[in-house]
């Protein structure tokens, strides 16, 4: 979940000088893969040679967005996020007592998810060891149940993150490009915001697609061999809960 190949977005009607036409993102971070004549130089001395050329470098930057502190400063936010939509929160030309930047909730709730995931693990596999050296009965009547809880609370927690990235897979599109929260702020009229949604969305699918990327696919395979460990656990489990036969 920490690499920055979580969501890839790409722009199809931008023209190839764009520079921030296309980006990855990861948790808390989205990464441009631009030429660097594109940095350096004006738009008008970039030629399609330079563009193409092999001086690619990547920028990253935190994917916060701005945000406003009340709802009557939702206008000037706005006008901010509009003019500088990549680049306002690294360059904080916005009026602090107005804006701040921040993550969005579902950024923030994919990190709870994940880190309470990734603490079961390892509380998991620490404990996993002693269930393989102890042969001590008493240890293993609370162990063993231990580390099947530890493991299904885990796999809650994974499906949990992949439910609410998968949910929110196009919302830093909505953010970065048409800024979507502040103009439901700005514009609150259910009208508006109706025709508003629904002109957006026609906007994404012509000019954008978004897809996911390789971290997606390795949540996914991390699940995959967590619920098979949930079933070897599982039979652990049962296998130390049965009576003893009794001897005749």
């Amino acid at each position: 979940m920490s690499f920055k190949s979580w969501k890839v977005i790409k722009c199809r009607t931008c023209p190839d000088s764009d520079a921030l036409a296309t980006w990855t993102s990861s948790i808390d971070e989205r990464c441009y893969a631009s030429s660097m004549a594109s940095i350096f130089f004006p738009q008008d001395q970039l030629n399609k040679s330079a563009i193409t050329n092999s001086f690619i470098t990547t920028i990253c930057l935190p994917n916060q967005y701005i945000m406003n502190n009340e709802v009557k400063y939702a206008n000037y936010c706005l006008d901010i996020a509009l003019n500088r939509s990549d680049t306002a929160c690294s360059v904080r030309t916005y009026n602090p007592d107005y804006c701040h930047c921040d993550y969005t909730a579902s950024t923030k709730a994919i990190v709870a998810t994940t880190i309470l995931s990734a603490l079961s693990l390892g509380i998991l596999l620490f404990l996993t060891h002693f269930v393989a050296l102890v042969n001590i009965d008493y240890v293993l009547r609370w162990l063993i149940p231990l580390c099947f809880g530890l493991m299904i609370f885990s796999i809650i927690f994974m499906i949990a993150t992949l439910s609410i990235a998968g949910a929110s897979l196009g919302e830093d599109l909505e953010e970065l490009r048409y800024q979507w929260s502040l103009f439901k702020q700005a514009y609150p009229e259910k009208t508006l915001i109706d025709a508003w949604q629904q002109e957006l969305n026609n906007l994404t699918r012509i000019n954008y697609s978004v897809s996911i990327g390789w971290c997606f696919g390795m949540e996914i395979v991390s699940l995959y061999f967590a619920l098979i460990a949930l079933v070897v656990y599982a039979l652990i489990f049962q296998a130390k809960k049965r009576p003893e036969p009794k001897n005749k």
